[in-house]
């Protein structure tokens, strides 16, 4: 909700989830300007780098071109070299095309990490409504960039003047020299000329991209309201809420009556705390500990337990030391000898077992 909608300014940080879901619509911190320097640093450098065997493929392309035109007809010429001409264009072209398409992925992966989302490419009505055009023509935001990139252009045009005005005095000896001379000066200017932009480029892109990322975090701001709504979303509804902790509860009991029945004998405080102790010689290693409790959960441990005819062994201590040790999960090692001498006592006044645990 906006903040005219609140009433009052947004002026608290965004929340972790706030920022998600942002991200999540596709609204992340991007610099245009910093992702156009690295992908014109990237064409620059491939250009050099390539540029003999641009050079050398070209003069290749032009020998055969005549080669092959001093020995067919016109018309055959006219059709191949349209068809050539375009396959020619694409393979001296496609390797710095390729070099400047992976350097955009690169770049927007620098600034918003792993991301692929199309919902800035749904249909939204309100990008075509002339009120809002009309107010996004007259916001800050674009004077703002506009701005921006006016002073980009004529820091550019001061840069190329700047390198030109060192080798000004040279370019007025050139009508004299040789081509090879001329060549090698033309080469050296346009290249302190590319090194000089691509170095002004880098680093207000990299400015850019920093207050783009201050910018992104300053529209997400929230209000008090803003960020309660968010916590109660997050937690449900408070009667929701209760609903599902009464379920809960009962889903417990049920499965501690269960595992209460199936219980060999209860431990006991006597009041306070009840642990079910259970024992299958041929399937656990050591006894387990079936449901345990303090107070109103001992107690209805205990009711289940007399319900059910399962024997109640009192031991404070023994109770005490068990109590904490989570149900499903057998007895510390410490109380293997103490819980052996509450079953073997079990055992004994049940007259089922005379000797089913291991003392050691």
């Amino acid at each position: 909700m906006s903040s005219q909608k609140s009433g009052k300014n947004p002026t608290l940080p965004p929340t972790s989830k706030r920022i998600a879901d942002a991200r999540k619509k596709g609204n992340v911190a991007k610099s245009n300007d910093l992702t156009s320097a690295i992908v014109f640093c990237a064409t620059v450098l491939a250009l050099f780098f390539f540029v003999p065997w641009i050079g050398q493929t070209i003069l290749s392309w032009f020998e055969q071109r005549i080669l092959y035109a001093a020995e067919h007809d016109q018309i055959i010429r006219t059709s191949y070299s349209w068809i050539d001409a375009m396959l020619f264009i694409g393979k001296v072209t496609m390797p710095v095309v390729v070099i400047a398409f992976f350097s955009a992925l690169i770049a927007g992966y620098i600034q918003i990490g792993p991301l692929l989302t199309f919902r800035p490419l749904e249909l939204n009505f309100e990008r075509i409504n002339f009120v809002s055009g009309l107010k996004r023509l007259i916001s800050l935001d674009l004077w703002f960039d506009l701005s921006k990139s006016l002073l980009k252009i004529i820091c550019s045009v001061w840069i190329v003047s700047l390198v030109l005005s060192r080798y000004i005095e040279e370019a007025s000896r050139l009508s004299t020299a040789s081509i090879a001379l001329s060549m090698r000066w033309i080469e050296r200017t346009a290249f302190h000329i590319l090194i000089g932009v691509m170095l002004f480029y880098l680093v207000t892109g990299v400015g850019d991209y920093f207050w783009q990322k201050y910018r992104h975090r300053h529209r997400l701001k929230m209000t008090h309201e803003e960020i309660k709504r968010e916590h109660r979303e997050m937690e449900g509804d408070p009667h929701h809420r209760a609903h599902r902790q009464r379920l809960h509860r009962e889903l417990s009991q049920h499965q501690m009556i269960t595992s209460v029945k199936d219980a060999d004998c209860i431990i006991v405080n006597p009041d306070h705390v009840s642990v079910a102790i259970r024992y299958d010689k041929e399937n656990m290693h050591a006894p387990i500990v079936m449901a345990s409790g303090y107070r109103l959960t001992a107690k209805l441990i205990k009711d289940v337990a007399r319900q059910y005819d399962v024997p109640i062994y009192l031991d404070v201590p023994l109770a005490r030391a068990l109590v904490d040790t989570t149900p499903g999960e057998a007895i510390p090692e410490a109380l293997y000898e103490a819980v052996a001498v509450v079953l073997q006592f079990v055992y004994g006044m049940n007259d089922k077992f005379s000797d089913t645990i291991d003392q050691s």
